[in-house]
């Protein structure tokens, strides 16, 4: 597998199965509090997590984006994304 690269999953309505099968398929995520979105570094591409975590399957239960992370990043916000990150 290539090496890990960062992703940033956001959830849509139903945050509780995203969250269960991100948990299940990448351990070590980050999850905004009080956010439906993930941080989840793999080396995997993006339509293989989102295959992963199956959204979009066609059975309407799960509904979300995965964007991959450029490597570039600015802002302030909760010191453990930045660790997390690095």
């Amino acid at each position: 597998m290539p090496d890990r690269r960062p992703y940033l999953v956001i959830a849509g309505e139903d945050q509780s199965t995203l969250s269960k099968r991100i948990e299940e398929a990448y351990p070590g995520y980050y999850k905004v509090r009080n956010a439906p979105v993930f941080f989840i570094k793999t080396g995997h591409l993006t339509g293989e997590v989102k295959e992963r975590l199956g959204i979009g399957d066609g059975t309407g239960k799960v509904d979300g984006a995965v964007l991959r992370l450029n490597g570039s990043y600015a802002g302030f916000f909760e010191m453990g994304l930045w660790d997390w990150l690095d």
